[in-house]
């Protein structure tokens, strides 16, 4: 590690310029300096300086007062935005999340102080080319080691959340916690039922999409914070082996984190999910993809793969979009079972069908049949009604077994055929 990766944009080095030219102090902060010394570019930087909100607000033709109570302005650079806040010291923290009273001080030093693990309380001097170091922030992320600023009890009391943001960083930077964060975690735990669920979950989002998420997760589970959120899940040996094979996608890690296991290491019927995922406030597109990824979990593929028409039948229910997450969520699953015997040309042929399927543009779904419901009311001289939905989905489920009757004029002499029976 060298602290000269610390390369700074351009336009970070303009709005530090520009405090800097008005007499304040600004530096660098957190994850920005913590990333460029992994050698890592970051993605965000975030600023912090002695200037004051309303005098950032001043100094910035674009500016944003997302945190302004709390010492925070966004400065807008073109598609940038840089985040500055106020040397700060903080009093106790309402409902876990922000202090109740925020006040301004004028030393970078102190106010690193006041932040969560050392390797995210470092600084950058951008004048002297010098790093800001005062909790070792650096030794730490050479020796892979999680440790907090200060007393780790008192840290994770002032925001609960950081026993979750604890979880991720050991998932994210493949780091170590040290006993006393381990011991401190689990004497805090009970209390994170006050954070909000959506927290919450943009953590645990965060971790399960880490390069190590099952390192994440182990640590969660042996310190009870993983049953204080989701204590419905429990995770053995063959569940991290499968979300440590996995692809980072969220919908394929929340599938293989909601998938329970027996004793013996074999995989069992999945976990409901539906009331996991709506207590921390997934978003329902994202609900729905898990939900059907568990509800296909149990499928045989070797036999799938055998019949054209099961398979197309399946694509049909699954969804064409579905299928990459659906094999990877299998491939996982059975590389975490035994890693010698993956069919992998089970899950080529799979995907070869369903590229056949897309390109002959054959129908899965009600949108790809030759006749529409206008159409349908329009030749059975009805008006629209719940019986136009039931008349599309018969002739979905035929046309998916017989991929050659998707013609308009095959189709109005078959819906005309139901009409009449009905």
């Amino acid at each position: 590690m060298n602290q000269n990766r610390i390369i700074v944009p351009k336009v970070v080095r303009r709005v530090l310029k520009t405090l800097r030219d008005h007499g304040y102090s600004v530096y660098p902060v957190g994850g920005a300096v913590r990333d460029s010394l992994r050698g890592i570019r970051p993605q965000d930087w975030d600023l912090a300086s002695d200037a004051r909100p309303e005098t950032i607000e001043n100094l910035f033709p674009k500016t944003l007062a997302t945190g302004k109570k709390f010492g925070t302005i966004t400065v807008v650079e073109g598609e940038h935005f840089i985040q500055i806040t106020t040397f700060r010291s903080e009093s106790k923290y309402e409902k876990q999340r922000r202090p109740r009273k925020v006040s301004y001080i004028g030393n970078i030093l102190d106010d690193l102080a006041r932040r969560d693990f050392t390797f995210n309380a470092m600084a950058y001097d951008v004048l002297k080319k010098k790093l800001l170091d005062p909790f070792g922030g650096r030794g730490d992320l050479k020796k892979r080691r999680l440790r907090t600023v200060g007393e780790p009890q008192k840290r994770f009391r002032e925001d609960h959340l950081r026993l979750v943001r604890a979880g991720r960083f050991i998932a994210q930077l493949n780091v170590t916690p040290t006993l006393e964060v381990t011991e401190g975690a689990k004497n805090v735990r009970r209390k994170l039922s006050q954070v909000s669920p959506e927290r919450i979950r943009d953590e645990l989002s965060k971790l399960l999409l880490a390069s190590r998420p099952e390192k994440g997760l182990a640590w969660l589970q042996e310190t009870g914070i993983l049953k204080a959120f989701l204590p419905e899940v429990s995770l053995g040996e063959a569940s991290l082996e499968a979300l440590r094979l996995s692809t980072p996608k969220l919908n394929v890690r929340l599938a293989l984190l909601l998938t329970g296991e027996s004793r013996s290491r074999k995989i069992q019927t999945p976990l409901k999910s539906e009331s996991i995922l709506k207590r921390l406030r997934f978003p329902k597109h994202l609900q729905k993809d898990v939900q059907t990824l568990l509800s296909h979990q149990t499928i045989e593929i070797q036999k799938l793969a055998k019949n054209e028409k099961d398979l197309r039948k399946f694509l049909m229910v699954l969804k064409p979009q579905r299928l990459d997450a659906f094999l990877d969520v299998k491939r996982a699953l059975l590389l975490a079972e035994d890693s010698k015997t993956l069919p992998k040309e089970t899950f080529r042929s799979i995907r070869r069908f369903a590229q056949k399927v897309r390109d002959e543009k054959q129908a899965l779904e009600i949108q790809d049949l030759a006749l529409d419901g206008r159409e349908i009311m329009s030749v059975l001289k009805i008006p629209s009604s719940p019986r136009i939905g039931h008349l599309l989905q018969q002739l979905l489920e035929e046309v998916v077994k017989r991929p050659k009757m998707n013609q308009k004029e095959v189709l109005i002499r078959r819906v005309k055929e139901l009409n009449a029976a009905r």
